[in-house]
């Protein structure tokens, strides 16, 4: 059974913790001065630029068949997956040139 908000502590006591902790990590940013706004702006930026090295990574691991048991990915899901990684490419390019 999945920890959610519908368990109580004792059920999913794990879930529980992560969330008051993020909290007061939230609440002790805004006490100490970080503009929120501007946290998830720079976050986002970041996933942007680390987003094609997990792409090229999931491609690694899509094409190897001691790690996909013997079902590596197709020759189209390395076109469909290699179209998508240079759109994320182009997309991060575009963000510091415009």
């Amino acid at each position: 059974m999945a920890p959610g908000l519908d368990k109580e502590l004792k059920q999913a006591r794990a879930f529980y913790i992560l969330i008051f902790l993020s909290t007061g990590v939230g609440v002790g940013l805004d006490f100490i001065g970080i503009n929120p706004v501007k946290a998830l702006y720079w976050t986002a930026v970041i996933n942007g630029l680390l987003a094609p090295f997990l792409l090229v990574a999931i491609l690694v691991v899509a094409s190897d068949k001691k790690l996909m048991q013997g079902q590596p990915s197709s020759r189209l899901g390395w076109i469909r997956r290699g179209d998508h990684y240079s759109g994320n490419v182009r997309r991060g390019i575009a963000m510091f040139v415009v």
